[in-house]
């Protein structure tokens, strides 16, 4: 043990063989600051590579969405005709049943006119007093199978 006062003389003593501890430390600081430097500059890079990368992974993502975009587009135009092409045959449908239905409405109201017509007939032959006429009209309505 060393007796020396104060204690850390000791340390201070260059002993042979040993370099001093100040030089020691600032070779240290030397070593230790070009070691961060050389770290900052592989770390630096790391970074212009991860922006590298990131720029292939974003411009990859940029086409996949482009892609996808795209094809969703082609979805979308081959959905819209395939409606149009639905449309146009319910809308010929609906033409032609309208068609249909003023043809049967046309038909219902021939019909009509030709039962009030036949109605009127009978209640006119009907009124009349007993004569040429009646028979004739009774006649006639028999030619037409009434």
């Amino acid at each position: 043990m060393d007796l020396r006062w104060p204690p850390w003389q000791s340390r201070l003593r260059v002993r042979p063989g040993r370099i001093p501890r100040t030089t020691r430390r600032a070779s240290n600081r030397i070593e230790s600051d070009a070691e961060a430097r050389l770290d900052e500059i592989k770390k630096a890079e790391a970074l212009v590579d991860g922006k590298d990368e990131f720029k292939e992974a974003f411009t990859y993502h940029n086409r996949n969405n482009k892609r996808k975009a795209e094809d969703e587009a082609e979805d979308d135009e081959a959905r819209v005709k395939r409606l149009r092409a639905e449309l146009e045959v319910v809308t010929k449908e609906a033409e032609e049943a309208q068609k249909n239905v003023a043809a049967k409405a046309a038909e219902t109201a021939k019909a009509i006119a030709f039962m009030n017509g036949k109605a009127f007939l009978l209640a006119k032959v009907g009124n009349m007093a007993e004569s040429q006429e009646k028979e004739e009209f009774k006649e006639a309505l028999q030619g037409l199978n009434l």
